[in-house]
């Protein structure tokens, strides 16, 4: 019976330090393949190394607390051995040194604002993930770190991106045959409270542009109405870019890159994306509505004739380059209006929402705005806004009925 019990205690030490000891069950009887080493317990397996051969390998059960605990570990190991999902333990490199190689690899085919990202989220996982070998990440080292994140209140969908990047990673070790498996799959993709958004008008838009135009700024900084200052310097490619965004649904980035050659006058088209840098990498054609096709051609009547860029940058210089950002013309620009919250993904929701309400079917407004679904996430978001719109429209149908008697 003693020796039973010291099979079943993974804390206490073997006297005989460093040697595997043989474990017993409550009947005595011989666990076979289950040892115990320096107060743990290992399995041993005949396991595949990524080059195909087989051998026996040690497994360390790390939570395993008692023989029952032990066994189920390893039967669980088993499994996966038998599905082709368990590698030899030691053949694998630490996470730390295999991230430089998919830094220097995969992730360099990736747009650098996105590389910019995944290595901030990497960088995150290194340091607790760093000093383990691939083999040796568990999922519950993965949940552990997303609690982490949640307790920092890192919000849902930032989550789900560490959990992505890190799903990169191993979904790479596992086309190189270092791992079976990824200890990320699996893990419940996370929802954050659906907020309503509120739709910004047209009128409040123009309020931007013309508080923009205002006499409040000087020298770059919003100086009040009771100073006379100057409109800011770009107050009007700023109105001609913020109307772009709302008469093509574009995002703020894709809107700076379109060039004149992505307007076709003849044909009534837009191509947003033509570079191919878009958020899914291809590129969409957005028609001339009434709004857009006389935005255009009022651009093209002042266009500078030295750039080829529907926004080019004031400070170019011979270069010919686009502007890289409206963000500080929008936050002065917010700030003599008094609307601190709006911001440029508003006019996203805006054209998106009067498609709606115009009654234009939802695959083609996801053609115009990027999404590969079919429509499917514009009816999940939008869907109230036509229901709503319907009800008001009815509202104010008149129809003669009965004479009340």
């Amino acid at each position: 019976m003693k020796r039973a019990e010291t099979g079943c205690e993974a804390s206490l030490p073997s006297r005989r330090s460093g040697r595997y000891l043989p474990v017993f069950d409550g009947r005595k009887r011989r666990v076979r393949g289950l040892w115990q080493r320096n107060g743990q317990f290992v399995a041993r397996l005949r396991t595949e190394t990524p080059d195909g051969r087989k051998k026996l390998v040690w497994h360390v059960l790390t939570d395993a607390r008692s023989v029952p605990d032990a066994r189920q570990a390893m039967a669980d190991l088993d499994v996966e051995r038998r599905q082709g999902r368990l590698l030899a333990r030691g053949e694998a490199p630490q996470f730390a040194e295999f991230l430089e190689r998919y830094q220097a690899g995969p992730m360099l085919a990736k747009r650098l604002s996105t590389q910019g990202k995944e290595r901030s989220q990497l960088s995150w996982w290194k340091a607790r993930l760093g000093a383990l070998r691939l083999d040796q990440v568990r999922k519950s080292h993965v949940v552990s770190g997303l609690e982490e994140l949640e307790r920092a209140k890192v919000a849902p969908r930032t989550r789900n991106l560490y959990a992505i990047s890190l799903r990169n990673v191993f979904k790479y070790a596992i086309s190189l045959g270092h791992i079976g498996a990824s200890p990320a799959e699996g893990i419940a993709w996370l929802k954050g409270p659906t907020l309503k958004r509120e739709l910004v008008t047209a009128e409040a838009f123009e309020r931007l542009i013309a508080a923009a135009a205002s006499p409040r700024f000087e020298r770059s900084r919003y100086v009040g109405p009771e100073v006379q200052g100057s409109p800011l310097k770009n107050a009007a490619q700023f109105a001609d870019y913020l109307r772009f965004l709302r008469y093509t649904g574009a995002r703020e980035k894709e809107a700076l890159r379109v060039r004149w050659r992505d307007v076709d006058f003849d044909r009534g088209l837009v191509a947003i994306g033509a570079d191919g840098l878009a958020k899914n990498a291809e590129v969409r054609h957005v028609d001339f509505n009434p709004a857009l096709a006389n935005l255009l051609e009022e651009m093209r009547q002042r266009r500078p004739p030295d750039s080829q860029w529907l926004f080019p940058s004031p400070q170019r210089g011979e270069r010919d380059i686009p502007a890289q950002t409206f963000r500080e013309t929008l936050k002065l620009a917010r700030m003599a209006a008094g609307m601190p919250t709006v911001g440029f993904h508003d006019t996203r929701h805006e054209f998106i929402s009067r498609a709606v309400m115009a009654g234009i079917d939802f695959m083609t407004i996801a053609r115009w705005v990027g999404h590969k679904d079919g429509g499917v996430l514009i009816g999940k978001v939008y869907g109230h806004i036509a229901n709503e719109h319907r009800q008001r429209m009815a509202a104010k149908l008149l129809l003669a009925g009965p004479v009340p008697v």
